[in-house]
C-alpha cells in the first residue's frame, strides 16, 4: 500500500521506490513489475541500483530476464549502470554475458569499469574461451576481443592472438602490445 501510495508527482518518487525495492530484497521478495519501472528511470543512481537487486535475485527471476536487464544497462549512458551491469553479467556462466558485457568498450571507460570488466572476463573465460575457440564467440571488435583475451592471462589466448594478428585484424599501433603478450605467455 505505502508503494502505491506513493504520488507520481513526488519529486522523490524513484528514490522511495528504490527504498522500497531494497525492502523487498531484504525480505527476499522479487517484484519484476517494480524493478522494470526503476530500470527505466531518469536517474542512473536508480537504474544502476536496480541492476544490482535483479543481480541479487538471479535466482528468483527467469535467467533471460537477467540476462535482457544487464544487456540493456551495458549499453546505458551512465558508467555506473554500465559496471553494474558487468558485474551482473559476470553472475550469468554464458558466452552471451561475455559478449554483452564487452559492449561497455563502446562507450567511455573509467578505471572502475575497466576493473569491472577484467574481472568479468576472467570469472566467465571458461565460458567464453572455449566458445571462441569454436568460432561461435561473436565478438568482431577487435578492441573487445584483445580485451578478452588480455583479461584470460593463460597461454590458451596464444593461438587467438596470433590469428588475429596474421589476419592483420590488430591496428598497427597494438600489434607490438599483443605480441608482449604472447611473449610472456
Amino acid at each position: 500500500r505505502w508503494v502505491a501510495a506513493i504520488r507520481h508527482a513526488d519529486p522523490n518518487r524513484d528514490q522511495l521506490r528504490l527504498e522500497a525495492l531494497w525492502l523487498y530484497e531484504a525480505i527476499d521478495q522479487p517484484q519484476p513489475q517494480l524493478l522494470a519501472e526503476l530500470l527505466q528511470s531518469n536517474d542512473h543512481r536508480v537504474r544502476g541500483a536496480a541492476v544490482r537487486t535483479a543481480s541479487h535475485w538471479r535466482a528468483k527471476l527467469p535467467a533471460a530476464d537477467l540476462q535482457q536487464i544487464a544487456t540493456r544497462a551495458a549499453a546505458d549512458e551512465h558508467p555506473r549502470v554500465r559496471l553494474e551491469a558487468v558485474r551482473a553479467l559476470a553472475e550469468i556462466p554464458q558466452a552471451k554475458a561475455a559478449e554483452a558485457a564487452l559492449v561497455v568498450l563502446n562507450r567511455p571507460m573509467d578505471r572502475f569499469l575497466d576493473f569491472a570488466l577484467w574481472t568479468t572476463m576472467r570469472d566467465l573465460s571458461s565460458h567464453w574461451l572455449p566458445a571462441l575457440q569454436a568460432g561461435k564467440f561473436n565478438v568482431s571488435d577487435v578492441n573487445q576481443l584483445t580485451f578478452a583475451l588480455k583479461a584470460v592471462d593463460s597461454p590458451e589466448v596464444v593461438a587467438p592472438l596470433l590469428k588475429l594478428i596474421q589476419q592483420d585484424k590488430i591496428p598497427a599501433d597494438r600489434v607490438e602490445g599483443v605480441l608482449a603478450i604472447v611473449a610472456s605467455l
